[in-house]
């Protein structure tokens, strides 16, 4: 885990970051009121939500943590959680890009984006299934199921919004096929050699080490 605020900064804005275990952390919302949002059943995406006094949570590429005095960002990187300054907060909010779930889920706003492209920031079209696994009872559970190409976000992980308004995020143990896909991505093709009167597979392809 690597933060590149002190604690200091971080209470400042109205949170209290804990690390519980090694690429897990815990954040405490330190405020004494939180102003209540209500969710747009008919047609969430095409309205304004005024975001001030609120607590906000965004899943995509990164996870994106914002309160009433600022903000924080938290990037599943392929060293671990790697935590952002922090940073301004927002006013208003306008959803209007599909690919995205909304709920609310105690005094949270979460804003799941789920059409996010594996090997870039682009978004592209994408089922929620496919992207992320969201479970919802006494805690909300938001589990990213992909692995991505860039470095700053690799890792798969999950954020889980606690009955006191809490929230841990924690990325998971690498299994055996996390280990290939880290081995395969550290390689890039260099060159395709085709040969001539060759079946149809008769190609040499050479590879190099990034």
């Amino acid at each position: 885990m690597q933060k590149d605020g002190t604690d200091e900064q971080y209470k400042a804005i109205g949170f209290g970051i804990t690390k519980i275990a090694e690429e897990s952390i815990k954040i405490r919302p330190l405020f004494d009121k939180i102003n209540e949002i209500i969710l747009d059943s008919k047609d969430p995406l095409n309205k304004d939500y005024d975001m001030r006094g609120v607590l906000f949570c965004q899943c995509s590429i990164n996870i994106a943590i914002f309160g009433p005095k600022g903000s924080i960002i938290i990037n599943p990187s392929k060293n671990g959680l790697v935590i952002s300054r922090p940073g301004g907060g927002l006013i208003n909010l306008r959803l209007i890009q599909k690919w995205r779930k909304l709920l609310k889920f105690n005094d949270w706003f979460i804003d799941t984006i789920y059409g996010i492209s594996r090997t870039s920031t682009a978004l592209t079209e994408a089922s929620i299934n496919s992207r992320f696994k969201i479970k919802k009872g006494s805690e909300l559970i938001i589990e990213r199921k992909i692995r991505h190409k860039l470095d700053d976000f690799k890792s798969r992980y999950s954020v889980t919004i606690h009955d006191d308004n809490s929230i841990t995020i924690s990325l998971p143990n690498k299994n055996l096929l996390d280990k290939i896909w880290d081995c395969l991505l550290s390689f890039e093709l260099k060159e395709v050699k085709l040969k001539a009167n060759t079946p149809l597979f008769g190609a040499e392809a050479t590879f190099k080490k990034k």
